[in-house]
């Protein structure tokens, strides 16, 4: 048996028609390409992309409040002083 592109992809189209027949709501088959919508979701990831590690990392004022101290930030405060 000789494999051909055209092979696979006659399968492949079959096995995503049958998984979007049977799991996909119908919903998400009448949506239609709309692009501001997908621009204003990508506007909405891109801008996250910048606040969610401001949450995540910690500020020494919190590291400080915890009771954690860095040694390198101590070691500058010597530094200086």
């Amino acid at each position: 048996m000789t494999t051909n592109s055209s092979f696979f992809d006659e399968h492949i189209a079959m096995i995503y028609s049958n998984l979007m027949d049977q799991y996909m709501p119908e919903y998400f088959k009448s949506f239609e390409y709309t692009p501001w919508v997908f621009s204003l979701l990508g506007s909405v990831v891109i801008g996250l992309s910048g606040i969610f590690p401001l949450i995540i990392i910690p500020t020494e004022e919190k590291m400080a409040k915890e009771g954690y101290k860095d040694r390198k930030s101590h070691a500058y405060e010597k530094y200086i002083n």
